[in-house]
C-alpha cells in the first residue's frame, strides 16, 4: 500500500501503540501498589487479561521533532478501535511544518484492508492483504502489550537497522543505518491488571559502524525525536466496524 509521506510513519505508530482509560478505573506504574509485588508479575498478569480483551478503543497524541534543527515537524493525534476477530478502524489526523492539516483513516475487516486520505481526495481504496493468517493478527496496541512486555528488558529498547546484503566492502564503513532507541513507561490498572496508559520516547538516528553520525545531507533523513502519550478506554465496549462503500 503506497501512501503519501506524511503517513508513511503510521506503521511506526502502531509499532508503539499502548493506551489510558476513562471509567473512574485508577492507574497506576508497575509496582506502585502493595497489592504488586513485582513489576514482572504485573506484567505476566497484564498479558493475562489482554487475551481476554473482545474490544477496546485507544487515543494517542505524538509531537515529531526534528533533533538536528529543534524544530517541530508533526503533531498527530491517533485513535483506534479494535474488536475481535482483528477488525481494526484507525484515524490519524495531523500537520506538518507549514502544511495544511491531513486526514488518514484504515479499516481492516474480514481480511480485507480499506484506506482513504485527505490529500488524495478521501476517496476509499482498497488493498491487498498479506496471504499469511498470521501476519494478519493486528491486534492493535493491545498485541503489542503481549509481546514487548514479554521481552526481556521492557521498558527500554534499542534497535540498529541491519546491514542489507550484497553491500560492497569499500562502502560498508561509511553506510549510514538507522538507529532507534525507545524508552516505555508503562501504566497498569490494579484492579484487573489492564494497560490503561503508555508514555513512549523514540530517538531515530543514523550512525556508519564506526559510531559516527552522518549529516542529514548525507542520509536525506534528519534525526527524530518522537513522544507520545496512548491511553486505552472502552475494554469489552460492543462495537461494530463496517466494511466502507467502495467506488
Amino acid at each position: 500500500m503506497r501512501l503519501a509521506p506524511f503517513f508513511a510513519c503510521v506503521a511506526l505508530v502502531l509499532a508503539l501503540f499502548l493506551s489510558a482509560c476513562g471509567g473512574g478505573s485508577s492507574a497506576e506504574l508497575p509496582g506502585q501498589s502493595s497489592n504488586l509485588t513485582s513489576a514482572d508479575e504485573v506484567l505476566a498478569a497484564a498479558r493475562e487479561a489482554v487475551a481476554l480483551v473482545i474490544s477496546y478503543r485507544s487515543e494517542q497524541r505524538m509531537p515529531v521533532k526534528s533533533q538536528a534543527y529543534g524544530r517541530d515537524l508533526v503533531m498527530r493525534n491517533i485513535s483506534l478501535t479494535w474488536s475481535t476477530p482483528d477488525h481494526l478502524h484507525l484515524r490519524s489526523g495531523g500537520t506538518e511544518e507549514g502544511g495544511e492539516e491531513q486526514a488518514f483513516e484504515l479499516i481492516a475487516t474480514d481480511s480485507r484492508v480499506f484506506a482513504r486520505e485527505s490529500k488524495t481526495g478521501n476517496i476509499w481504496e482498497e488493498y491487498e492483504t498479506d496471504p499469511n493468517p498470521e501476519d494478519r493478527q493486528v491486534g492493535g496496541g493491545l498485541a503489542l502489550v503481549r509481546r514487548f512486555s514479554a521481552a526481556p528488558g521492557f521498558g527500554a529498547r534499542s534497535v540498529q537497522q541491519e546491514l542489507p546484503e550484497g553491500v560492497p566492502a569499500e562502502v560498508v564503513d561509511d553506510l549510514p543505518l538507522q538507529q532507534s532507541d525507545s524508552t516505555y513507561h508503562l501504566y497498569v490498572s490494579t484492579s484487573d491488571f489492564l494497560p490503561r496508559r503508555l508514555l513512549t520516547e523514540t530517538s531515530i538516528r543514523w550512525e556508519t559502524s564506526s559510531g559516527e553520525a552522518p549529516s542529514a545531507e548525507d542520509t536525506g533523513v534528519e534525526p527524530v525525536y518522537m513522544e507520545s502519550t496512548d491511553n486505552f478506554l472502552d475494554y469489552n465496549v460492543p462495537v461494530a466496524i463496517e466494511v466502507p462503500h467502495v467506488l
